[in-house]
């Protein structure tokens, strides 16, 4: 292990420690809106259960060897994740992006309560506990179902205004 790697490892201990210092300060609040505490407190564990499974997977017994760490990243050498790939928040950013162009009648909000609702969530609340994962699955589904729908309002328009 390198120098660098170590830095990395003891901040991100020192972010651990800093996360579960709020989470136990949030525990103790009182007052204020009990939902969006809960879902702080929420959002807060997920980050403290990802931190310390970084640490637990760069700090065992192997010494760190995180090539299996995401199996979408190519981890090189350097224990560093390749900058050419991208991450899942990513790839669902630029499916909304498609998603958009194949409804632009859609309202921003209205795209994403369809997203969820193909994605398999009941009511609007559904939001909080998707995954990105998830709402990827159902962007591409609903990309792939749709992209005809795109290019035939693309060829009629294009009818209408005399187009090819």
């Amino acid at each position: 292990m390198n120098l660098g790697f170590h830095r990395e490892l003891e901040a991100t201990r020192e972010k651990l420690r800093l996360l579960e210092e709020r989470f136990e300060a949030s525990k103790r609040e009182q007052g204020g809106d009990e939902h969006a505490r809960e879902l702080s407190m929420r959002s807060l564990k997920r980050l403290i259960n990802q931190l310390k499974e970084e640490i637990a997977r760069n700090d065992g017994p192997r010494g760190g060897h995180r090539r299996d760490a995401h199996p979408r990243w190519f981890v090189s050498d350097d224990r560093r994740i390749h900058p050419m790939k991208v991450s899942v928040a990513e790839e669902l950013t630029e499916a909304i992006s498609e998603l958009r162009v194949l409804f632009p009648d859609w309202r921003m909000g209205q795209l994403v309560a369809n997203l969820v609702t193909a994605a398999g969530g009941a009511d609007a609340n559904a939001i909080w506990d998707m995954e990105d994962d998830e709402l990827l699955a159902a962007a591409r589904r609903l990309i792939e179902r749709n992209r005809a729908r795109g290019t035939t309002d693309d060829e009629s328009g294009a009818e209408r205004s005399g187009g090819a």
